[in-house]
């Protein structure tokens, strides 16, 4: 069996327009024991975010897909999001690790980055040491 490699709970929030990702993240993140809520653009990802502010359980760390066609994408619904909430967790998510806000994310105001697809171990500790 998997140990959980986080320490506390919390809720994981991911955003990505591609439903395998998002299955796929779901399906990893409640393995590893954390609450997940989905989104499928930045939108949809803000007002999750926004909704949960404020409650007995906020959303604790935020994935977000860097590229949304047609739609509100990482680097908009981050800055939104840390507009609502300076304390933020937000992890910047992409297919590509030499895209500019990959390789300068903290100035962009996110906290860490992960490559997809996904990997288990990678997201659990990603998402894990942001917990703490």
């Amino acid at each position: 069996m998997l140990e959980p490699i986080r320490r506390q709970p919390g809720k994981v929030l991911v955003m990505d327009d591609d439903q395998m990702i998002l299955a796929t993240a779901r399906l990893m993140l409640t393995r590893l024991e954390f609450d997940v809520e989905l989104a499928t653009d930045g939108q949809e990802a803000l007002d999750i975010y926004a909704a949960a502010l404020g409650t007995d359980y906020p959303v604790s760390v935020v994935i977000l897909d860097l590229r949304v066609p047609g739609g509100m994408g990482a680097m908009e619904a981050g800055q939104k999001i840390l507009d609502l909430d300076p304390d933020a967790r937000l992890v910047l998510a992409s297919g590509s690790t030499t895209e500019p806000p990959m390789l300068d994310f903290q100035s962009h105001g996110f906290s860490a980055v992960i490559t997809k697809p996904f990997v288990m171990a990678d997201l659990g500790m990603v998402v894990g040491e942001l917990m703490d």
